[in-house]
């Protein structure tokens, strides 16, 4: 759904999703932040080694995992993978309803919603990661200490070119690691192949395509399946779940929906610190979050009375416009002030001065990233409508 735009009528349902996805985002930069100076499990657990995969899933070959458990970045990452399944996937189905469909409109409108932020982030990480490294050295953040759960491992060597070029193309957790600190970009890689996907499964089972072109995108979604592996594919149907949400029908009536929105987003936060204790592994648990904001949207999208400008409005309305950007720039901006205030690396004593601070380095981060969201993100519908032009002058010479 679109921002609320100063002056413009807004649908209820619409800012309701501007609050999920700014608030989701919000509990991402929260988790990684306080995971920098206090004790936590914030942060998150996106790729288990290839051995464990199968116990995660559920399998009982192997032993339990006790330690693999959802995390609070994991629980906000479910709740953004439904709400691309119903943004994204709900495009999709409605261009294969009306017979519109365009793989050539589909990812240049993908990709520079994807590009335009990621390659300047990845920028930004790289000059960042090396500034710290530089000016902090290897007691600080940088130095990956334990008692921390972001920086990982050996993080020069994460900064390398194949790196940069293996997360700018989508393939982290696949064939490259996470760019430099950001293990943020996990998601991305989840996100994209998604991406093509859903539109090979749509032109299966809902194109008019003839056999031959149904059989090839079936061989598509075969090989992309198998290069991504089976712990990105568990993850597929969650995205589906949103998708689903998106072709259902209305059913309920304005008053029973809000009464259903308010009482399912009560059990969303509560089931938040719950299933970081219940006794299931971390996809069980996933599972349990895309249920819950399957639901959520399914109720929301039936508010559909108008609703003024409001500070709520606003205010969901302006954090969901940064969101991807925040999503992409905050840890590499929290990590560096991290080395910069908290050195030698120790854990924080929770004092009111201590929080405090933490506090105001995550305002801080916003800023700046809402300065990188003007600079790029804003700019998106024009880079992506100079690309259409050139790509229709093309048609026409040829």
């Amino acid at each position: 759904m679109p921002p609320v735009e100063e002056g413009n009528f807004s649908t209820e349902g619409s800012v309701h999703l501007d609050a999920l996805r700014g608030l989701a985002a919000l509990v991402v930069v929260l988790g990684h932040t306080r995971a920098l100076y206090f004790t936590s499990t914030a942060a998150t657990q996106p790729l288990p080694p290839a051995s464990q995969r199968a116990t995660v899933l559920g399998s009982e070959r192997q032993p339990p995992l006790p330690q693999l458990k959802i995390t609070i970045g994991n629980e906000a990452v479910m709740i953004f993978f439904v709400l691309s399944g119903f943004l994204v996937g709900g495009s999709v189905l409605r261009s294969f309803r009306k017979n519109i469909w365009s793989w050539s409109d589909y990812l240049t409108k993908r990709l520079t919603r994807l590009w335009v932020v990621l390659a300047p982030a990845l920028v930004l990480g790289l000059v960042i990661d090396h500034a710290g490294i530089r000016l902090f050295g290897p007691m600080s953040i940088y130095g990956s200490p334990p008692g921390q759960l972001i920086v990982k491992g050996d993080l020069p060597a994460s900064l390398s070119l194949p790196t940069l070029l293996g997360n700018l193309f989508f393939t982290q957790g696949i064939l490259t690691v996470n760019f430099g600190v950001n293990e943020s970009l996990w998601s991305l890689a989840f996100e994209f192949w998604f991406y093509l996907l859903f539109p090979l499964l749509a032109i299966v089972f809902l194109s008019r395509s003839k056999p031959p072109a149904r059989l090839l995108a079936l061989g598509g979604f075969t090989a992309i399946s198998y290069f991504i592996g089976l712990w990105i594919m568990a993850h597929f149907p969650i995205w589906l779940l949103g998708a689903l949400v998106a072709w259902l029908p209305f059913r309920l009536s304005q008053k029973t929906a809000r009464r259903l929105a308010l009482s399912t987003a009560i059990v969303l936060v509560f089931a938040m610190p719950l299933m970081r204790k219940a006794p299931i592994s971390i996809y069980q648990a996933e599972w349990v979050f895309a249920v819950l904001s399957g639901w959520l949207l399914y109720v929301v999208k039936h508010l559909t009375a108008k609703r003024r400008p409001d500070w709520y409005s606003a205010l969901s309305g302006f954090f969901s416009r940064i969101s991807y950007t925040l999503y992409l720039v905050h840890l590499p901006l929290a990590v560096f002030v991290c080395g910069l205030l908290n050195r030698p690396w120790h854990i924080w004593p929770k004092t009111g001065p201590n929080l405090a601070l933490w506090f105001a380095t995550d305002v801080a981060v916003v800023a700046v990233a809402y300065i990188f969201y003007r600079l790029f993100e804003a700019n998106t519908d024009p880079v992506r409508r100079s690309i259409s032009r050139f790509m229709t002058r093309r048609k026409v010479m040829i």
